[in-house]
C-alpha cells in the first residue's frame, strides 16, 4: 500500500514509502520506522497518498506497532534523514583530508628544520636562501683562512654564508672584506668580525685555501 511520496524539495524526491508485510518500507532502502516517517513529514519532505494516512501513522507510532524489528544502530540510522547522514559523511571526509594535509605540512617542516640559512646583511644568520652543506666534509676555522674565492659557512650546522671576493685594507670603518651572497648581492664586512667571531668555517678541501690569492677591491 502506498503511504507517501517524497516531494520535489527533498533529496529523496520521487521515492515512495509503502506499507507491506506489517511494516513500512522506504523505496530503495528497506524497512523504516513510523517515527522516522513522521520525522520526514516534520521537515516537509512527504506528500501523503491520501487524507488520513498521516494520522494513522501517528497512531501507529504512538502505539509502537508495525515497526520493523531491527538493531538499535539500524533504528538510529533509519530515524536520521538521509540528507543529514550525507552531511555527516561529508564533514567526516573533510576532517580526514584536513588531518592528512596537517601531517604532510608537519612532515615537510620537520624535514626542512635543519636547512641552513645565509645572512643577507650583517652576521645574524637570519633570512635568505640556504646554501648546501656536506655532513662528511671537514671544516677549519675562518681565522687565518680568509682568501679570495674561499666559501664561508656559518654556525654549528655549517650553513653556507657567502664567498670572499677579496678586500681592501684602506676601506673606512674596518669593513675590508668584500663578500658575495648566494643571491648575488655583495657587501663589505669586517675581517675581524669574520675571523674572530668563532662562528665562521671554511671547508678544509676548499681549493682557494691552497691558492691563497687575494684580490684588492676599491671602495
Amino acid at each position: 500500500m502506498l503511504v507517501a511520496t517524497f516531494g520535489p524539495g527533498s533529496s529523496l524526491a520521487g521515492k515512495t514509502i509503502t506499507f507491506e508485510n506489517e511494516q513500512f518500507a522506504l523505496e530503495g532502502s528497506g524497512p523504516i520506522r513510523a517515527a522516522a516517517l513522521l520525522g520526514y513529514d516534520r521537515l516537509g519532505h512527504l506528500v501523503w497518498a491520501y487524507e488520513g494516512l498521516k494520522e494513522w501513522v501517528e497512531s501507529t507510532a504512538a502505539a509502537g506497532q508495525n515497526d520493523p524489528v531491527a538493531s538499535s544502530s539500524a533504528q538510529q540510522r533509519e530515524e536520521t534523514p538521509v540528507g543529514q547522514r550525507n552531511v555527516s559523511k561529508a564533514v567526516a571526509l573533510v576532517s580526514i583530508i584536513a588531518a592528512v594535509v596537517v601531517c604532510v605540512v608537519i612532515f615537510y617542516a620537520l624535514d626542512n628544520s635543519n636547512t641552513p640559512f645565509y645572512t643577507g646583511s650583517g652576521d645574524t644568520g637570519s633570512g635568505g636562501t640556504s646554501g648546501t652543506t656536506s655532513d662528511s666534509a671537514s671544516y677549519v676555522s675562518a681565522n687565518g683562512n680568509i682568501w679570495t674565492g674561499v666559501k664561508l659557512y656559518y654556525g654549528e650546522n655549517k650553513a653556507y654564508a657567502f664567498e670572499v671576493l677579496g678586500g681592501n685594507d684602506t676601506v673606512l670603518g674596518g669593513a675590508e672584506v668584500r663578500v658575495r651572497y648566494p643571491d648575488g648581492t655583495e657587501e663589505w664586512k669586517s675581517r675581524d668580525s669574520i675571523a674572530q667571531s668563532g662562528i665562521y668555517w671554511v671547508r678544509a678541501d676548499d681549493p682557494a685555501l691552497k691558492a691563497q690569492a687575494w684580490d684588492v677591491y676599491a671602495q
